[in-house]
């Protein structure tokens, strides 16, 4: 095991030795990155390496998400608006569109050559 640059060990290791005669099995787990695992065989040149994760380093602490905002309270109900009748409406547009056309300055007449 090498001690990280704190000073603590990034590898756990275990034997297993019940698996049968010269059999025994060394097991190594990273600390530092959680999911990597190293086995290998006493007995033979056979060991191997395996890592389920997600890619991120342990974290220091334990991880511990951010609270959700609070909730937002009901809003007030809406109050529907009355609609004019379609007469009056009409009647407000040709008013506002004939005050448009007065007030336009007038245009000249086109001269042929």
């Amino acid at each position: 095991m090498a001690p990280s640059v704190a000073g603590e060990a990034e590898w756990s290791t275990q034997l297993f030795s019940r698996l049968g005669a010269g059999s025994a099995v060394a097991v190594a787990r990273s600390l530092r990155w959680p999911g990597a695992f190293s086995a290998a065989v006493m007995k033979e040149d056979k060991c191997s390496n395996l890592y389920i994760g997600y890619g991120h380093e342990a974290l220091g602490a334990p991880f511990r998400p951010q609270a959700p905002p609070t909730i937002e309270s009901e809003p007030d109900d809406l109050s529907e608006q009355v609609d004019m009748p379609l007469a009056e409406e009409n009647a407000l547009f040709r008013a506002e569109a004939e005050k448009n056309l007065l007030e336009a300055p007038e245009e000249e007449p086109a001269v042929d050559e």
